[in-house]
């Protein structure tokens, strides 16, 4: 069975200077793309059965515009372990999913998330710009069976 991880970058966000970091806001510049990415997969006809997503506010408006379009919008679970994670505890968050849920979105942070899609690849290094979504085909039967190297891209 092939499952499947999308990993989205939270979009670009406002500079610390005014707040604390877990609670910059997206710029105008950073909602519109990511709006236009949920657009664009939602029109490809991609579905997830859960979202999980970091508990700042740039995570929060990152999910919350990219699942605008959706018709039917999938379970969103806030977990405050995603912010600041290390790639072991983003593992450990991703080994924990149901088996019953096929299609999961990961809305994070750099450096975990890029940390994670490298991972997936076995090395190939991986960069995710603010705002950007990788999809994998992860070649596992079980979540918790997550590996270095079980992952394959896909084109959205």
């Amino acid at each position: 069975m092939v499952r499947k991880l999308f990993i989205l970058r939270h979009g670009e966000a406002e500079s610390g200077r005014n707040s604390t970091d877990i609670n910059r806001p997206l710029t105008d510049q950073g909602k519109k793309d990511v709006l236009e990415t949920g657009v664009k997969v939602n029109h490809e006809g991609v579905r997830f059965d859960v979202v999980l997503c970091s508990t700042a506010r740039r995570t929060r408006e990152t999910a919350s515009l990219f699942l605008e379009s959706f018709t039917k919008a999938p379970e969103v679970t806030f977990q405050e372990e995603l912010y600041n994670a290390p790639l072991d505890q983003v593992q450990r968050s991703i080994m924990g999913i149901p088996n019953d849920y096929k299609s999961v979105a990961l809305i994070g942070h750099n450096p975990s998330v890029s940390s994670l899609a490298t991972y997936l690849l076995n090395g190939q290094f991986i960069s995710l710009s603010p705002g950007q979504l990788i999809a994998f085909d992860l070649s596992i039967e079980d979540w918790n069976d997550l590996y270095k190297g079980c992952g394959s891209l896909i084109e959205i």
